[in-house]
């Protein structure tokens, strides 16, 4: 969740419980001064576009401008006991007054397929910290790798750069 205009703006997420699996892309905004949620409306014409559903994304506000990025999902395989876990690598921009989404296109390196890394947005940068790539292993095991490093999402350029790695805080 991300503070935007003084409210909560929150993107996508999961809800598991015994047998029911949902994976989200709906946005919403909580008012403390009202205490309500109010979902943002996005164009549901035919072919408008929007994000895969997912949880842990990169979430960060620049202006009236919400930028999604990275991510993970559980895909369900014919047959298969267990989901197959996907890290999402795409980076979309959600105009808040409009409700239109975008597909940005990005010339760069970005930073490595990654969930639950950290992010803020300053001007036309957005500025990507941490994360951790799980591997599915054998069984439910999972095998983790952490980040230390900064990515930066230049909008205006729709290019990334590399900044620092390592130096600072411990992977997370």
């Amino acid at each position: 969740a991300r503070n935007w205009r003084g409210n909560l703006l929150s993107f996508g997420g999961c809800f598991k419980a015994n047998d029911d699996s949902r994976w989200l892309n709906d946005c919403w905004v909580y008012s403390p001064a009202r205490n309500e949620w109010t979902e943002i409306e996005t164009s549901k014409t035919p072919g408008a576009v929007r994000p895969p559903p997912r949880s842990a994304c990169v979430l960060a506000v620049t202006g009236d401008t919400l930028v999604v990025w990275g991510g993970y999902s559980e895909v369900k395989c014919d047959n298969a006991v267990k989901a197959a876990g996907k890290e999402h690598v795409d980076a979309w921009t959600l105009a808040l007054d409009t409700g239109i989404w975008e597909r940005l296109s990005l010339k760069g390196r970005p930073p490595s397929q990654r969930a639950g890394a950290n992010a803020v947005g300053k001007g036309d940068l957005c500025y990507v910290f941490g994360g951790v790539h799980d591997q599915d292993g054998e069984g439910l095991s999972p095998a983790s790798e952490f980040y230390d490093d900064v990515g930066i999402l230049d909008l205006a350029a729709r290019r990334w750069h590399q900044a620092i790695s390592g130096g600072g805080p411990a992977p997370r």
